[in-house]
């Protein structure tokens, strides 16, 4: 079965005539562009939605709006884009700007103004064109680390403002110099069905290749033998002038015997679907062995639409004995091209079935649900990319643990949406219960990350959408804090940031807030850099002595706090 979807490239080339007739935008800089991450690169589960623009290895530099508009959104998050504009322009497109160090003037006017109202420090909210309207070139922020950044940068996209799905900035025509072509590392050979082979076994098999600049082919004495219904995918990345980093490609396309029969192409994507980046990629190489390769076959789950010219979902058949040409070609946005042709021995010799299938399946496309006297799963029929075999089994508690390790599948099988889990606490005591935490495991048991969980009914439940080990913790320790540029009776003449280390055991900080002569202060929290600070901009400068309270509380209720003075 061949389809092509059709609607989506006609609204590509629609798209992309608006674009470059009724677009103007200038640079979100005034410094040269050049990049860490691009448009569509393959990141954890999902594909980066935007451009990530380096600036220099500084915060601070102002940050510009690309056109006219009004600011329709703004919010602050201890994670993720960490403090964010948006602004919704007339032509149908709105611009987004995060990991501020802080907005410009009222904007952040505003968001004080919420903060302290609210008295929260993350919020996110939506405004109407009445609020606040820029003109193209106004500062609206300046540049930071904020959120989930591990760096200094701006993250800047381009949405569209009906859909909000992101499209990719350099439709726009923002000009970052490339003059590098893609490189190809290896090709994957997949069999797919229970019959079908590849060199004789039902098994995958990575073949490396070698090239230079535009050309590759498969290292020499690689010798291909398939039958059967078979995928193909590659490991490719991108370069740009100039820069260290790696990048994504902008599109993939396979062809056998001189036909396309998949494509792969990113001019936009959707945030429902970007997680199945996991489908799109053979996920146990990508996190077993940090090999991305891309598959050009779609699974059953794959709801991306990024794709188009794709004959049978991509997957081939090779039923007789033959000589099979097939071709990649690889490009980036710049037009930059690389090629690596390679032949398949198509033959007549397929494999005996005689594999049983296991005792528990889950089934895609519906809901799933297990259940033993130590856990209980339950899997939404979205969870799923395919048909995926279930394996539970047990190993018993150890260090911390409070009950037994429950080993669900393996760290390295996806999940697409949030599976339920729960644990059996029949065995604790209440008080104890209070306390619990899920934890998600490494392959060396060490924590992974902390689930957190509602216990109700002898039993915690969490939500969580990686396969895995899993336990229970129980945190009774109170989060951790230590001044870290504050001096307790210190003057202060000025308004700065004053830093504090804060760290907690397990469940994490869910609650942090200073109090200045008993007044609530906004307490900022940089959770990637385990430290929070507080500014003295709303405290009266009076040159005496200013009493400080700061209560942490963690995700789970254990409570610190913290007492000092200072003079301003």
């Amino acid at each position: 079965m061949k389809f092509i979807i059709a609607t989506f490239f006609y609204l590509i080339v629609c798209f992309t005539a608006v674009s470059q007739s009724t677009t103007n935008f200038r640079s979100p800089m005034d410094i040269p562009l050049q990049l860490s991450g691009n448009f569509g690169e393959l990141r954890p589960g999902h594909f980066h939605a935007g451009l990530d623009i380096r600036t220099q290895g500084k915060v601070g530099l102002p940050i510009y709006a690309i056109d006219s508009g009004y600011v329709s959104r703004i919010a602050v998050s201890e994670g993720g884009y960490g403090k964010v504009i948006y602004i919704t322009h007339p032509n149908g497109f709105t611009s987004v700007y995060a990991h501020l160090r802080k907005f410009y003037g009222s904007f952040q006017g505003l968001a004080r103004d919420i903060q302290y109202g609210q008295q929260v420090f993350q919020f996110d909210s939506s405004l109407t064109e009445t609020n606040l309207t820029v003109d193209k070139g106004d500062i609206i922020g300046y540049s930071g680390n904020t959120g989930g950044s591990a760096g200094p940068h701006l993250h800047f996209e381009i949405r569209n403002t009906k859909t909000e799905h992101p499209i990719n900035p350099l439709l726009f025509g923002f000009e970052i110099k490339d003059n590098i072509a893609p490189k190809i590392y290896a090709i994957g050979i997949y069999p797919l069905s229970t019959t079908s082979n590849v060199n004789g076994k039902n098994e995958k098999r990575i073949l490396k290749t070698v090239g230079n600049g535009k050309q590759f082919e498969l290292e020499a004495g690689q010798y291909i033998s398939v039958n059967g219904k078979i995928g193909f995918g590659i490991y490719t990345r991108d370069k740009f002038t100039g820069s260290p980093f790696n990048f994504g490609i902008y599109s993939i396309e396979l062809f056998k015997e001189n036909q396309l029969v998949y494509k792969h192409q990113l001019d936009s994507l959707d945030f429902d679907h970007s997680r199945c980046i996991n489908a799109h990629m053979d996920f146990h190489e990508a996190t077993k062995k940090r090999r991305k390769i891309q598959r050009s076959y779609l699974l059953p789950g794959n709801k991306l639409n990024t794709y188009s010219d794709v004959i049978n979902n991509g997957e081939l058949f090779f039923l007789k004995d033959d000589t099979v040409a097939m071709k990649y070609i690889i490009r980036d946005y710049n037009g930059n091209s690389s090629v690596i042709n390679f032949k398949v021995m198509s033959n007549s010799n397929s494999l005996s079935y005689s594999q049983t299938e296991p005792l528990t399946m889950l089934r895609y496309g519906k809901e799933n649900q297990y259940k033993d006297s130590t856990v209980s799963i339950n899997f939404p029929a979205t969870c799923l990319y395919q048909n995926t075999p279930l394996n539970i089994s047990y190993a018993p508690a150890i260090g911390r643990c409070a009950t037994p390790i429950a080993h669900i599948n393996s760290l390295f099988d996806p999940l697409n949406d949030y599976m339920d889990l729960g644990f059996n606490l029949s065995h604790l005591p209440l008080e104890d219960q209070k306390k619990a935490v899920v934890v998600s495991l490494n392959e060396k048991m060490q924590v992974l990350a902390a689930e957190g969980g509602k216990v109700e009914s002898n039993q915690i439940t969490c939500k969580t959408r990686s396969f895995g080990p899993y336990t229970v913790f129980i945190d009774q320790n109170p989060p951790k804090i230590s001044a870290k540029n504050f001096i307790p009776g210190a003057t202060y003449q000025s308004s700065k940031r004053l830093y504090f280390r804060c760290s907690d055991d397990i469940s994490g900080l869910g609650r942090y807030e200073a109090f200045i002569n008993g007044k609530w202060t906004l307490v900022e929290y940089e959770k990637n850099r385990k430290q929070l600070f507080f500014e003295l901009d709303k405290v009266e400068k009076s040159n005496s002595i200013h009493t400080l309270k700061i209560v942490l509380s963690d995700k789970v209720g254990n409570t610190r706090e913290y007492e000092s003075s200072f003079i301003y």
